[in-house]
């Protein structure tokens, strides 16, 4: 049996992470332990677990400027810089579209105009930005 965590809001259900089951799938729901809830506390899993909101709700949008106005995309950047590396990381291994708040918490902006809109581009760029000054992954 296959554990998916995930957490109620408006009285639904959201998964954690995406989850790619047939149509009519039956499914047991269980509260989980207090001790599996607060894993929840470290960085890692609370930016696992809203990115997988933002990226599941998120996934159809065209618009950047809408995908990261998400309150799940909001709510990384209010992680603070700490969440930095995490970012760089799922940057570097998914290209994911972390370049709004990757400027929002560096107040940086290594991206020049002729290379806006080339994802590959825009992720080397901020890599090397990143390595530059002094982050690690």
């Amino acid at each position: 049996m296959k554990i998916i965590t995930g957490t109620i809001r408006n009285g639904q259900i959201v998964a954690d992470q995406p989850i790619d089951w047939p149509e009519g799938c039956q499914v047991v729901i269980q509260p989980a332990k207090q001790e599996v809830v607060s894993s929840e506390n470290s960085l890692e899993d609370r930016f696992l677990r809203l990115s997988a909101i933002w990226q599941r709700d998120t996934a159809y949008l065209s618009s950047m400027t809408d995908a990261s106005n998400h309150p799940a995309y909001q709510e990384i950047i209010g992680l603070g810089p700490a969440v930095i590396p995490l970012l760089l990381r799922d940057l570097e291994a998914h290209h994911t579209h972390w370049f709004a708040a990757l400027r929002a918490l560096t107040k940086a902006e290594p991206i020049c105009a002729k290379d806006a809109g080339n994802i590959p581009r825009m992720v080397d760029t901020w890599l090397v930005w990143a390595k530059d000054h002094g982050y690690r992954w």
